[in-house]
């Protein structure tokens, strides 16, 4: 019997659903064994070593597509039998949908390498949405039978959340992660999910009033602008906008709406 070790990702609400990443988590003892009548699958016999009483004993199966996981044929009996260690992380419903938006399948005609993972598109559907992508596919600038792009400098997760906001099965944006799909909806030049992203950078909660102005001016958010400049209702919030690291960096125009709110607050 051979040991190994391997790092899965599991779903909340969602048991029979793994992926392979490289996460810590709850550790547990498997057991895999290839089904007679299933040759191209293994069978997996999970034992939590978790003091969790909550976590009850499952089984899932998996396709057996390479060796690079450790699983190799047994002599005895002709069948597999793996013992191994591996670590499932909890995801929610959300990032479950996120991940399967990408899976490969008969609608997907292109592969982005981002972050080192596959994610696997329509060359049609994210050009309908994505001024670059619609470049990037013009027959004019690449061969359209282009069917692996590298997309550098982009967190997968992040990139993955930018696309499946305008996806069938979408995961909409919250306020939360407004400011990082923002950075990302200009830089793909995706004008759907600026304008959805808007009204959520007001909502947002994590950041301080100087950079929302900041990214108000950096992306043209005058929505957002005239709502920050708003909530100056005291000497006190003008106080402490003055003092953040982003007010030097304003434009005079800025400046000058702020003096305008100033002058009327006091």
């Amino acid at each position: 019997m051979e040991r190994e070790t391997f790092t899965f990702e599991m779903f909340e609400h969602a048991v029979d659903e793994f992926v392979e990443c490289v996460q810590d988590g709850i550790s547990c003892t498997w057991k895999m064994i290839r089904g007679e009548k299933e040759p191209n699958c293994v069978l997996l016999l999970c034992k939590f070593e978790s003091e969790d009483k909550n976590i009850e004993k499952f089984h899932a199966t998996f396709e057996v597509k390479s060796s690079r996981r450790g699983v190799k044929k047994s002599d005895r009996n002709g069948q597999l039998v793996i013992e191994c260690i591996v670590t499932p992380i909890y995801k929610k419903k959300e990032d479950l949908r996120v991940t399967t938006n990408f899976y490969e399948s008969y609608m997907t005609n292109c592969t982005l390498l981002v972050g080192g993972r596959e994610m696997h598109v329509n060359k049609m559907f994210i050009s309908l949405h994505s001024d670059f992508f619609f470049n990037l596919f013009s027959s004019d600038v690449q061969d359209c039978s282009l069917d692996e792009i590298l997309i550098d400098g982009v967190n997968p997760d992040d990139f993955a959340r930018l696309l499946s906001a305008v996806y069938p099965n979408p995961v909409l944006p919250t306020a939360e992660t407004a400011p990082t799909l923002l950075k990302l909806a200009h830089q793909f030049k995706m004008r759907g999910v600026i304008k959805m992203l808007r009204p959520l950078m007001i909502c947002n909660k994590t950041l301080e009033i100087g950079e929302k102005i900041a990214l108000a001016e950096r992306y043209e958010l005058e929505e957002l602008l005239e709502h920050c400049i708003g909530s100056l209702k005291t000497a006190n919030d003008v106080k402490k906008l003055k003092n953040a690291p982003e007010y030097e960096k304003f434009s005079d125009s800025t400046k000058i709406k702020i003096l305008d709110r100033i002058l009327t607050v006091l």
